[in-house]
């Protein structure tokens, strides 16, 4: 299957016993720390099966806690939303608040959609083309994990913004979320022709660490500042 294949062709549905197995015996192809490592690296040989076991594998990680990440900073929004060419200075400056919001979220689609628009700009089609990789593998892992056509079958996120990421990559926009059980949100869409009216999306791993104080807030709309596709590949 392509990376770049706007259709998700079979589900692999993350089974939470095998995957804590794997990641944690040192055996393993899927052993953690060397997933993490290579995928810290920008390795794009990383397989999708690979990245299945990134993705649902952090959520066993500590430093995982979906409910105190922070969201781009408002400090990136500000630079993101100017009227006029971007320096180099705000450019490397933007770079620095992604690396930061990945220290809590390092899957981010948003995050890492904005590292490949910087990179783009500032000429350096290395990191461009290593960061458009993972934000394309998470999607299309998180786009596996279910069909995502009904409640039985939802995708599975490990935040709560990844759904919004997910279907902005798709070119179709959120109109309603709706949480209809303990797991699973239901999120209905703008009508386009020949796409879903609707997706369901499996947010239970983000409930595995809820503080008791925790006050649900809606996550921002994603930045349309890249069209998502670098400029060399």
């Amino acid at each position: 299957m392509s990376l770049f294949s706007a259709t998700i062709l079979f589900a692999q549905i993350p089974d939470n016993d095998k995957i804590k197995s794997e990641i944690s015996n040192p055996e393993s192809k899927f052993y953690y720390p060397n997933l993490m490592a290579r995928y810290q690296l920008g390795d794009t040989t990383l397989t999708l099966d690979d990245f299945h076991y990134l993705y649902y594998g952090f959520a066993y990680n500590p430093k995982y806690n979906p409910l105190e990440a922070n969201e781009l900073s408002d400090s990136a929004l500000m630079v993101l939303q100017k009227n006029t060419p971007l320096t180099k200075e705000e450019l490397q400056n933007l770079i620095v608040y992604a690396n930061r919001e990945l220290e809590f979220d390092p899957f981010s689609p948003r995050t890492l959609n904005l590292l490949t628009f910087v990179y783009g700009e500032l000429g350096d089609s290395e990191n461009e083309f290593r960061n458009f990789f993972k934000m394309k593998m998470v999607i299309n892992t998180i786009r596996m994990s279910g069909t995502g056509y009904k409640e039985e079958s939802p995708m599975h996120v490990l935040y709560f913004t990844h759904p919004v990421d997910v279907i902005t990559s798709m070119k179709l926009q959120v109109a309603k979320r709706t949480v209809v059980s303990r797991s699973c949100e239901h999120i209905q869409l703008y009508p386009q022709r020949n796409m879903p009216k609707s997706l369901f999306f499996d947010f239970s791993r983000i409930y595995w660490k809820k503080p008791s104080n925790y006050d649900q807030k809606k996550p921002r709309q994603p930045m349309r500042f890249n069209n998502i596709q670098p400029n060399k590949q």
